[in-house]
């Protein structure tokens, strides 16, 4: 059995296979667009935007939306054939540094 990340990044690839017509800067702007509505959703967490869902239907939103991301982040990843490994040594990397960057 694959680890979940595994098998998400395996389920974007094939659908990234089945897609025709759509190149790295579609899916840049996609991607863009679904950090607009995750973003949209957080603001209504927070209060900020009004909204009639409760706090629980706006969580479910927001898990929805992270998704998307995710699976646009995927896409573009694999548009650009990274492999997992470089994905992996990429991604440790990058936590390292924000994990060791100082706060305020």
């Amino acid at each position: 059995m694959k680890n979940n990340i595994d098998y998400i990044y395996d389920l974007v690839e094939e659908a990234c296979e089945k897609e025709s017509g759509i190149n790295i800067v579609d899916k840049g702007l996609k991607l863009s667009e679904e950090v607009g509505e995750l973003a949209a959703e957080i603001l209504k967490l927070r209060g900020i935007k009004v909204s009639e869902l409760s706090e629980q239907e706006i969580r479910k939103k927001i898990l929805l939306e992270s998704c998307d991301v995710l699976i646009m982040i995927f896409s573009i990843m694999y548009e650009m054939n990274f492999s997992k490994e470089e994905i992996v040594e990429m991604t440790k990397s990058q936590i390292e540094k924000w994990i060791n960057s100082p706060r305020k």
